[in-house]
């Protein structure tokens, strides 16, 4: 994200492999049971008309560049979000042996 204050065609092939990562880990959770949440997540994460990773991302490619001051806030959100996650997948009980 800090990298989209540059303009978005010179990083096309890195946000291309990060959207990449985001939908394999989305789907990775998809295909846990008991996981609609942390599916619910990654899917609000992911999606280009939200304010967290997929709608900064639509808006660094439509406008090519970003303010410093809008790329530090957008990082908080996503950040946050990552977090979430997080914590939704470590808090889960492991079965028994």
């Amino acid at each position: 994200m800090s990298r989209a204050g540059r303009p978005f065609a010179e990083h096309r092939e890195a946000v291309e492999r990060l959207k990449t990562d985001v939908e394999k880990a989305s789907e990775f959770a998809r295909n846990r049971p008991r996981n609609e949440y942390s599916t619910r997540q990654w899917e609000r994460l992911k999606d280009p008309d939200s304010n967290l990773l997929g709608g900064f991302l639509k808006r660094w490619e439509q406008q090519s560049t970003l303010s410093p001051a809008f790329i530090d806030e957008a990082r908080r959100l996503v950040s946050d979000a990552f977090d979430e996650i997080i914590g939704l997948e470590t808090g889960k009980r492991k079965p028994a042996p």
